[in-house]
């Protein structure tokens, strides 16, 4: 039984970790939040693993991105809470740019990003 051996599990864990990319960082951050006091008690695990189901697809489809909290956990004058209502997905480069600020949907200057025009086509 190959299971049993440290090499089979680890075989197995690369696995499941492929197969469920999305669920195992979903899992991750949720535990962070959870640990740090930023998850909400309404939080629904199921969206919040939606959201980075959708990331997943972006990576897939060639966009590499992240899922970003728009009200960051550690935000220089806010803290938000990790949720479904304080997660989107936004193209890495983007992410990056915005850093650990707040997002107030186009009020942050951000330079163009030819992902973005490609995403709807």
């Amino acid at each position: 039984m190959s299971y049993v051996t440290r090499e089979g599990r680890a075989a197995r864990q690369r696995a499941y970790w492929q197969r469920n990319k999305a669920k195992v960082r979903a899992a991750g951050m949720w535990s962070t939040a959870k640990r740090t006091g930023a998850l909400a008690p309404w939080a629904n695990r199921d969206a919040v693993e939606a959201v980075y189901a959708v990331a997943g697809a972006w990576c897939d489809a060639g966009v590499l991105a992240d899922v970003d909290h728009i009200v960051p956990l550690k935000g220089e004058t806010v803290r938000g809470l990790h949720c479904e209502q304080n997660l989107t997905v936004l193209p890495r480069r983007i992410n990056r740019v915005k850093g650990n600020r707040v997002h107030h949907h186009g009020a942050l200057s951000l330079p163009h990003s030819p992902q973005l025009t490609s995403i709807g086509k």
